[in-house]
C-alpha cells in the first residue's frame, strides 16, 4: 500500500466506489449498498465516469428489484393471514408484512438476469425517453456481461477494453513490420504514413487524412514538425523515434504537392483509415490497427515522459483534460518514495 497521502489509481477507484451514495432518500440503499459496490468493483471499471454510469444504473435496477421483493412479501403474508383467518387459525404468531426475514438477501445475479433487465428497463424508468432507456440497457447488459458473463458464458472485464490500451513497443514493432510487408509500395508507404502521425504525432484519423506533404518539414534540429490542419490547428513534433520514417515517407512526395495519406485518393473523409485498415493485408503477430489507440500510445508516451500537462493540451488539440481519464489506467506508477519527493517539493 503506498503510504499516507499517495494513493495509486486503482485506491482512487475503489474509494469511488465505497463511497458512492445514490441522490434521494432510499431506504432500501443500506440493504442493496453492499452488493451493488461489489459487483461494480468486481466488473474493474477504469474511469471516475464509468463508474458513476454503473453505479447509478445497478442502484436504480437494485431497489426496483427489491421494491418488486418487498410488494410480493407483503401480497404473500396478506394472503397467507387471509388464509389462516378464514380456516379459522391463531395468529399470534404470524410474521408482519414487509418484515425482512420475509425476503431473502439481495441477489445481484437476480438482478442482471436478462428478464430483469427488460423488466426494468420497461417499468423501472417511468418517463424516460428512448435513448435514455436505451443507455441503462447498454450499461447493465455490459455489466452483466462483466461479472456473470455473454451469451457463451465468458466475462470480459471493463478492464480488458481495447478502445484506450496503449500499445506496446513490441506492438509497436509488429505493426510497423506489418506495414513494411504490405504487398504493394501505395499501401506499404499508406501503412506507415498511419503509424508515423499516430504514434509519432497523435493525429486523429480525421486529421490524418488531411496531411499535406508540405506540411510536413524536416528543421535544423533534425526535429519532424507537422501542420495539423482543421478546427484544432496546431504544430506537433514527431517522437524521436518517429522522425527518421516520417521525414523518408515525406522526403519520397516531396516533388509533389499532394496528401501525405493516400495521394491518389481524391475524396477525403475519416474512413479512409479504417478501409486502408480493412482491406491491408494482415499479420498474425501484429495488433489490430486503431487510430484512437495510436494516438492513447501517444499521449501515454507523453505523460510517462513528464511532459507538462499545459503543453499535451496544446500539442494535442485538447480543450480541457477530461479526454486524458481514459488513459490513466495505463500510466507508469510512480513508486511511493518518488511521490513523496514530487508532492513535498524541491529543496530550498
Amino acid at each position: 500500500m503506498p503510504p499516507p497521502g499517495v494513493y495509486s489509481w486503482e485506491v482512487l477507484m475503489r474509494q469511488k466506489i465505497n463511497t458512492y451514495e445514490p441522490v434521494g432518500n432510499h431506504p432500501e440503499w443500506p440493504r442493496v449498498a453492499s452488493p451493488v459496490r461489489v459487483t461494480v468493483a468486481a466488473s474493474e471499471p477504469q474511469t471516475s465516469q464509468k463508474i458513476s454510469e454503473l453505479m447509478s444504473a445497478l442502484t436504480r435496477l437494485a431497489l426496483f428489484v427489491e421494491a418488486e421483493n418487498t410488494r410480493r412479501a407483503e401480497e404473500a403474508e396478506q394472503a397467507r393471514k387471509a388464509h389462516e383467518a378464514k380456516q379459522g387459525a391463531r395468529l399470534s404468531n404470524a410474521a408482519r408484512p414487509g418484515q425482512a426475514s420475509k425476503r431473502g438477501k439481495p441477489n445481484p445475479a437476480e438482478w442482471l438476469s436478462i428478464d430483469t433487465i427488460d423488466r426494468f428497463i420497461r417499468y423501472g424508468l417511468p418517463g424516460a425517453t428512448t435513448g435514455t432507456r436505451d443507455s441503462y440497457r447498454r450499461r447493465l447488459m455490459r455489466l452483466r456481461t462483466s461479472v456473470i458473463g455473454g451469451k457463451d458464458g465468458k466475462r470480459l472485464k471493463l478492464s480488458d477494453t481495447t478502445v484506450h490500451r496503449p500499445y506496446s513497443w513490441a506492438e509497436q514493432k509488429e505493426m510497423w513490420s506489418w506495414a513494411h510487408n504490405q504487398p504493394t509500395r501505395p499501401r506499404e508507404a499508406a501503412c506507415k504514413v498511419l503509424l508515423c502521425l499516430g504514434l509519432g504525432c497523435g493525429l486523429e484519423s480525421a486529421e490524418i487524412t488531411q496531411v499535406r506533404v508540405h506540411d510536413v518539414r524536416v528543421v535544423g534540429t533534425g526535429a519532424v514538425v507537422v501542420h495539423v490542419r482543421g478546427p484544432r490547428q496546431r504544430a506537433v513534433k514527431c517522437r524521436r523515434a518517429w522522425e527518421p520514417h516520417l521525414a523518408e515517407l515525406v522526403a519520397n512526395l516531396s516533388a509533389q504537392a499532394t496528401w501525405l495519406f493516400q495521394p491518389n485518393v481524391e475524396r477525403r473523409n475519416t474512413s479512409l483509415v479504417s478501409n486502408l485498415v480493412s482491406r491491408a493485408r494482415k499479420a498474425p503477430d501484429a495488433p489490430p490497427v486503431r487510430a484512437s489507440r495510436l494516438r492513447a500510445t501517444w499521449l501515454t508516451d507523453l505523460i510517462d515522459s513528464r511532459v507538462a500537462l499545459d503543453v499535451i493540451a496544446s500539442v494535442a488539440g485538447l480543450d480541457s483534460l477530461d479526454a486524458l481519464s481514459p488513459l490513466m489506467p495505463f500510466i507508469a506508477r510512480t513508486d511511493a518514495a518518488e511521490a513523496e519527493r514530487q508532492l513535498r517539493g524541491l529543496e530550498p
